[in-house]
């Protein structure tokens, strides 16, 4: 998945996208940024306007996972710290 090229607006369609096809709530995503990444794993952190940050893991074998930074506040910080210290 190309995201990182993509036109900003378009990026937050394809994960408003994403996260309504998981069937998490999210009326309008405001913001995508890529986190971090490595071996093929990209880290994502969408926010919506209604459910507020979630933690989106894309893995090398095309499959994703979605957490909600609310249920998962350390995972978050953890998967969003820097890399390299």
């Amino acid at each position: 998945m190309k995201l990182l090229d993509d036109d900003p607006e378009l990026r937050r369609l394809t994960f408003h996208t994403l996260l309504v096809s998981d069937k998490k709530p999210c009326s309008y995503v405001t913001e995508a940024v890529l986190k971090g990444g490595a071996g093929g794993t990209d880290v994502w952190r969408a926010t919506c306007a209604d459910s507020g940050d979630w933690l989106v893991t894309f893995w090398a074998e095309e499959s994703h996972s979605v957490e909600s930074c609310k249920e998962s506040q350390r995972r978050c910080r953890e998967a969003w710290a820097p890399m390299f210290r």
